[in-house]
């Protein structure tokens, strides 16, 4: 919901338009652009860059299919941060989640695209209302259980943040995600050698976070036998001893019924 201030204080700034006639170069780079974006919020031109954040978040993934991760994450944040410079910035941040959710919420449509789903669970996380993401997912559960199973893993930090153990535990499937997981620690080991120790602490809090996390959830469903399966399948993935030794750690909380907070 609006509040009056921010009401106020957008109705002090110009509508938002073609920013002083900015259009896009021919041939535009996406991280170029929203690249000035970010000289442009900085130098105090705050319509321009919210022109290229629209035209990023927009434009991105049709030139450049890569730009997914910095798309959701790093974009997202540098548009909130020119929302606090520039409230028309916030309004159109929150009105494409708003729409967003209309377009998952559409009754014409026959399935839920992925995409529209990563986006509002990503703009919820931005804004920090994943009570949003949580309500949703609840919404598609109820009307097609085999959709809520594919936006699962993209909904499960927001879950799990609101305390939605049960609704967790209807759509993990331990013995899946525990080959899951242990497949990306074993991949994102390997492609630590070429990017280094950073790579490899991020990693190895990776599987320690969603080990936990699994274990937890199994706990809190009474789900025992799998939880204590899973935990000592997670410790024969791990070699290095004071990974190993964390790795316990979080797993013998995790048996306790501890949901660790998901990382990152």
């Amino acid at each position: 919901m609006r509040t009056p201030v921010l009401v106020f204080l957008c109705l002090l700034f110009p509508a938002i338009g073609q920013a002083d006639g900015w259009t896009p170069p021919k041939n535009p780079d996406p991280s170029a652009i929203l690249e000035e974006a970010k000289a442009d919020a900085t130098a105090g031109k705050y319509e321009v860059a919210l022109a290229k954040q629209i035209w990023y978040h927009e434009n991105a993934l049709k030139l450049n299919p890569g730009q997914s991760g910095v798309r959701l994450s790093f974009a997202l944040m540098q548009w909130i941060e020119l929302g606090e410079s520039y409230p028309p910035a916030l309004e159109k941040l929150i009105e494409i989640r708003d729409e967003t959710e209309k377009q998952i919420r559409d009754e014409n449509r026959l399935r839920i695209r992925f995409e529209d789903f990563h986006d509002f669970t990503a703009l919820n996380r931005t804004l920090r209302q994943e009570e949003r993401t949580v309500e949703v997912f609840k919404w598609l559960s109820e009307k097609n259980a085999e959709d809520a199973k594919t936006m699962y893993g993209i909904s499960e930090a927001a879950l799990i943040k609101q305390k939605e153990y049960q609704l967790c535990g209807k759509y993990i499937d331990p013995e899946k995600d525990v080959e899951r997981i242990g497949e990306s620690y074993t991949s994102g080991l390997t492609l630590s050698k070429r990017f280094g120790k950073s790579h490899q602490d991020f990693v190895e809090q990776k599987i320690v976070n969603d080990a936990a996390m699994l274990v937890a959830i199994l706990v809190k469903n009474d789900r025992l036998p799998e939880a204590q399966e899973a935990a000592d399948e997670f410790k024969k993935l791990v070699t290095d001893g004071k990974l190993l030794k964390k790795l316990e750690r979080e797993l013998d909380a995790a048996m306790n019924g501890t949901v660790p907070a998901p990382w990152p």
